[in-house]
């Protein structure tokens, strides 16, 4: 859990004889502001370490190109950094599950869902993202063919 931020109240006015107050809040201070920004360093962590259910997957530039799997329906959160974040969906049967990709970084990368092989994405070998926040919902339609929807 992280914790709310709250800063300590300063003394009044900082002159040469509050010094020793005003040195001891802002200590108090940057302290406050370490132990906040490590406890969503900690939280981040556990959250790129599976915090998350087994649906939701985090994909980072830096872990491009990300390979799908195909344990039924899940929700990929992706950010593309200097290049192009490389998502490769599995083979298409037909087995009704959905992907849903979000795009939320603000680069000019794009996000790229690539289909496996022969496959199909609306009649497209892959999907190019490059709206912060679009998101599309993919469905393992048949053989060979997914569909956004």
């Amino acid at each position: 859990m992280i914790p709310n931020f709250v800063i300590p109240t300063p003394p009044a006015q900082p002159n040469d004889k509050s010094y020793p107050s005003f040195r001891n809040w802002l200590l108090q201070y940057t302290d406050r502001i370490y132990n906040y920004l490590a406890s969503w360093n900690s939280a981040l962590a556990a959250v790129l370490n599976g915090g998350l259910p087994t649906d939701v997957s985090i994909v980072l530039a830096s872990q491009s190109p990300f390979l799908v799997g195909s344990q039924g329906d899940q929700f990929i959160v992706a950010s593309a950094g200097a290049n192009p974040t490389i998502i490769n969906l599995p083979p298409a049967v037909g087995s009704g599950n959905t992907l849903t990709v979000k795009k939320v970084d603000p680069n000019a990368a794009a996000v790229v869902v690539t289909a496996k092989g022969t496959d199909l994405i609306d009649g497209s070998p892959s999907l190019s993202i490059t709206i912060r926040y679009a998101a599309y919902n993919l469905i393992d339609y048949a053989a060979g063919q997914w569909l956004i929807w």
